[in-house]
């Protein structure tokens, strides 16, 4: 988060947070499929469909929030979906078998991008609009990924099916598709872009007050540079797991 204004010291430590919660199940999951280490519970769908994504939702939303501090939303994206697409290069090259295609960095890069594009016209909103507006998208997209369900399932919802292998980065998966890391635009942009209306009210002050000061400088430290925290984690990770077992 750029300096706009007086820095929101919550937003870096909730970041920092998320992202070291995010560094702990890349490194298990490295540990599982990378090096067969057996971790039942790891496995277990709970834990994979709800932990993962609750800890990615928590970074989008906070990213979103963070974006109205950005002096060029446009460029960071830029910046980072370049991140992302290096990631996809390597994984392809070093471990094909774990390719990321569509990871939280060409999501956080997508979302910086269309957001800076789209914000005259989300602008337009009025804010409370706007941030229930999104939020009921992505409650309504939130399934697309997990079997192509559009709506709420059980209530409302129609199942929608394609073999285009190139629409993976809407959420629309063909047969086939794999990626290690996987947060398509829908529905992770409704939640960014749901965040960047919550962050006009932080940008006014009108946050919880335990939201400003600051907390855990440690902490607000890794959220200022998460950017590289996700792109050197993973490497790091593999090469001390290779060095352990290799030792061992």
């Amino acid at each position: 988060m750029e300096k706009n204004s007086s820095r929101v010291y919550g937003l870096d430590l909730l970041r920092g947070a998320a992202i070291i919660l995010m560094v702990i199940y890349h490194g298990l999951f490295s540990l599982v499929y990378l090096f067969g280490v057996d971790l039942a519970w790891f496995r277990d769908p709970i834990f994979n469909n709800v932990g993962a994504p609750l800890i990615g939702g928590t970074f989008t939303l906070i990213s979103g929030i963070s974006s109205r501090y950005s002096r060029s939303s446009l460029k960071r994206g830029l910046k980072v979906l370049v991140w992302g697409l290096v990631m996809t290069l390597v994984t392809a090259i070093a471990v094909p078998d774990l390719i990321i295609q569509f990871g939280i960095l060409h999501l956080m890069g997508c979302c910086m991008i269309l957001t800076a594009l789209l914000r005259p016209l989300l602008d337009k909103l009025p804010r409370s609009v706007g941030a229930g507006l999104a939020a009921l998208l992505f409650a309504l997209t939130y399934n697309l990924p997990n079997g192509g369900w559009l709506g709420i399932k059980g209530l409302l919802a129609v199942q929608i099916q394609t073999t285009n292998p190139y629409l993976f980065p809407l959420g629309l998966l063909a047969p086939g598709f794999y990626s290690s890391d996987y947060y398509p635009l829908l529905p992770w942009l409704f939640l960014f872009v749901c965040g960047y209306y919550l962050g006009a009210w932080v940008k006014e002050g009108k946050a919880p007050k335990w939201l400003y000061p600051s907390r855990l400088p440690c902490l607000e430290f890794v959220g200022r540079h998460t950017l590289w925290v996700y792109v050197l984690h993973q490497p790091i990770l593999v090469a001390v797991f290779w060095l352990i077992f290799r030792l061992i």
